[in-house]
């Protein structure tokens, strides 16, 4: 009697755990400037959706002054092609005659407004990439659709779905969010917030799929072997093998998290099969990061 042998094999690994559209808060009302600072409110104005900050209105800020790990989302539009614009993070106003400091972000390019422009603060500028901005942004007049992250340490940018700048800043948040114009008026709309769980990592800079980090994505399966003594002991079951994918794509350590079988082999082919199996790799803030998966390996014997 011949035995033919079925080998199922298939990733199983934690969803990721994204800001779904769900998790986001408005930070704008859509009819109203409530929950914003503006240093001249003359200047600015919030109507069917549309918040509106002029040239020379000076900051438009929260009012809400904490902010952890998060995503941002928002929508912005330029009046002219000479408008300059800026996205500050966690900016800290000026007391007394001292200026106050923030991380920026240029907005609808990669220039940010002139020195004179920010008023009584200091910036340290997150310049993005000139290539990336330039091959994101959509055509003048149109709106540009930003998601910024904030995670630990690390802040990226992303342009209509395209990420064009990843620095690192501070770890500990407390400040408020705003936005500059110069050289024309900016209209914002779908301003959002969405808080972001502390990814796991593990020992070795190791991640778990979480927020902020996204699953590597299977390229290569190599199927185990079925050894002789299990075909004749008629061994059938899964494997299962907890793996760290690493930022090439490569499978290092490997676990067995749960045995089929130590006696005939099976276990051990799981082991080396795996090893050999090659990933898109997992990614944290557009960079790749190694990865925990778990890997589930199907022994099947068919007459």
């Amino acid at each position: 009697m011949r035995w033919a042998v079925t080998i199922v094999a298939f990733v199983a690994v934690s969803t990721p755990i994204w800001a779904q559209d769900s998790a986001f808060v408005s930070l704008f009302s859509g009819n109203s400037l409530n929950g914003w600072i503006v240093e001249h409110a003359d200047r600015a104005s919030a109507t069917e959706g549309i918040l509106r900050i002029g040239k020379g209105s000076g900051w438009l800020r929260t009012d809400r002054s904490e902010f952890q790990n998060f995503r941002l989302r928002f929508d912005i539009q330029g009046s002219s092609s000479t408008t300059r614009a800026l996205l500050a993070l966690f900016g800290r106003a000026p007391r007394g005659a001292a200026p106050g400091t923030a991380f920026a972000i240029p907005l609808l390019g990669d220039e940010a407004p002139p020195a004179a422009a920010l008023g009584n603060m200091r910036m340290n500028i997150f310049a993005p990439s000139h290539t990336g901005v330039l091959n994101a942004l959509r055509g003048a007049g149109e709106w540009q659709s930003y998601e910024v992250v904030h995670l630990d340490e690390d802040v990226s940018v992303m342009l209509n779905g395209s990420v064009v700048s990843t620095n690192s800043g501070p770890a500990l948040i407390a400040g408020w969010i705003g936005f500059l114009a110069d050289g024309g008026g900016v209209a914002l709309r779908n301003i959002r917030v969405a808080e972001l769980p502390q990814p796991t990592m593990f020992t070795g800079g190791v991640f778990r799929p979480a927020s902020g980090v996204t699953l590597p994505v299977m390229l290569k399966e190599v199927r185990p072997q079925y050894t002789a003594d299990a075909m004749r002991a008629k061994v059938e079951g899964s494997v299962e093998l907890e793996c760290v994918v690493k930022v090439d794509g490569t499978v290092g350590d490997v676990r067995i998290i749960r045995s089929l079988d130590s006696t005939f082999g099976l276990d051990e082919q799981a082991v080396i099969a795996a090893k050999q199996w090659r990933f898109r790799p997992g990614l944290r803030m557009g960079v790749p990061v190694p990865v925990l998966v778990t890997i589930e390996l199907t022994f099947t014997l068919r007459k």
